[in-house]
């Protein structure tokens, strides 16, 4: 028995140096892992604000809110270490009540075990432990804490009291590579949203972060993150957002923001999203996109690491799709007979949906047809749908979206047209 323990326990160990492409959330719930005052019973209902003089010090906690079962975690968490050093941690109260394979990390120095993840350095504190018992520690919802943090105020000023990202980091939050990976004792990873604090011994402030500050999009294609937008040391009023690409090039991504400005409360937060976009002609490559919030004659800017990639889906060229222009019941048995001009810039064998949508004065047209591509590049493929008889004299308006591989991600291309049905 003491010999498989600790056969589970290596496991689970070997999943925090697994990068974070290869792990994917497969719990059934999803938590929250926040930034809590000491004493806290549940996560804030918004970013909670801290204070504190210069001299003094500052503890916060860092808790678990709504999750799966875990058995273990490792999270980072990150500060301006010129306003908010950190000092100690302690797992004194935490979840894990019987740590093991334990790494505390504090301003890239080892209290325990070693600062090897590449999101370790000045103002950042990592945490990462797995119970002794090999059992999973609570049942869903699992809350509670995780680990405190007491820092030294070295400064004034503000700081977020945020998570790092990093391409090294296995992490809950889906789709990113946020160094907060919470997982159960058979190595399943828990899916987590996470929530920051800020801190702020100044003047009236506020603070511009997005979460998470990495996107990666294929040409076609978009993806979102969060910009949250929080009031630190008792400033109110309004914020306005604007958002920037870098490097300006011909059809380079372009990026929108779900509000041009907020207003904030003393102490509160707001939240938009911003949307980046690349078209089918975007240059691969690296870019920056930068959301700047300004209130009165204070500017804050949140930079977010943009990767475009290859788009390797399917699209419709030329044509699109084209069926017979009159299609008489009668002599095609009521089929109509279709043309796709696809583009696969995928793989062989690549799966594919039509989707065929359509209007009429009889009522709506419905159709659909998938595949598997036996070609790469540019060709046709034909295929017939059935035409109801009920259409008999009308004409048919239609759209064609198209759907490709195995999540059926759905294609930037489409195609419409109209046909007439007789008899």
């Amino acid at each position: 028995m003491k010999k498989l323990l600790a056969f589970v326990l290596i496991v689970i160990a070997s999943l925090l140096a697994i990068p974070a492409s290869t792990l994917s959330a497969r719990g059934q719930s999803v938590g929250l892992v926040c930034i809590a005052a000491t004493g806290s019973t549940s996560c804030p209902s918004g970013v909670p604000s801290f204070s504190g003089s210069q001299g003094s010090q500052l503890t916060v906690t860092v808790f678990l809110e709504g999750s799966d079962p875990i058995g273990g975690f490792d999270v980072f968490v990150k500060t301006i270490n010129s306003v908010l050093n950190p000092a100690s941690v302690d797992l004194s109260g935490s979840l894990i009540t019987s740590p093991s394979f334990t790494t505390e990390c504090v301003n890239n120095n080892a209290v325990q075990g070693s600062c090897s993840n590449a999101a370790n350095g000045l103002g950042v504190v990592e945490v990462s432990t797995i119970d002794a018992s090999g059992n999973n520690v609570c049942s869903s919802p699992c809350t509670g804490l995780l680990f405190s943090i007491t820092y030294n105020i070295v400064g004034t000023g503000t700081t977020d009291v945020s998570y790092p990202s990093n391409s090294g980091c296995a992490s809950s939050v889906s789709g990113s590579d946020t160094c907060v990976l919470v997982f159960q004792n058979d190595g399943t990873v828990n899916g987590e949203n996470v929530q920051i604090g800020s801190f702020a011994n100044g003047p009236p402030d506020f603070s511009v972060t997005a979460i998470p500050n990495s996107l990666t999009l294929f040409q076609g294609g978009s993806a979102t993150t969060q910009v949250v937008v929080s009031s630190t040391g008792g400033y109110s009023g309004p914020v306005s957002l604007t958002s920037s690409v870098a490097p300006i090039v011909s059809n380079g991504p372009t990026s929108s923001l779900s509000s041009s400005s907020v207003t904030l409360t003393q102490g509160s937060s707001s939240t938009v999203i911003l949307t980046v976009s690349a078209s089918l002609s975007t240059p691969t490559g690296s870019y920056t996109v930068t959301v700047t919030g300004t209130g009165g004659s204070t500017s804050h800017g949140s930079p977010v690491a943009v990767s475009v990639g290859t788009f390797n889906g399917v699209l419709f060229y030329g044509s699109g799709l084209k069926g017979l222009g009159n299609v008489n019941v009668t002599a095609t048995g009521g089929l109509q007979v279709w043309t796709a001009h696809l583009n696969n810039k995928g793989d062989l064998g690549q799966s594919i949906t039509i989707r065929i949508s359509g209007t009429s004065s009889a009522g709506p047209y419905t159709a659909t047809f998938s595949t598997a591509l036996s070609f790469t590049g540019k060709a046709t493929i034909t295929f017939n749908t059935n035409i109801p008889s009920r259409f008999v004299g009308s004409k048919i308006t239609y759209t064609a979206t198209l759907f490709f591989g195995p999540s059926q991600t759905q294609s930037p291309t489409s195609s419409s047209g109209s046909f007439k049905v007789s008899q």
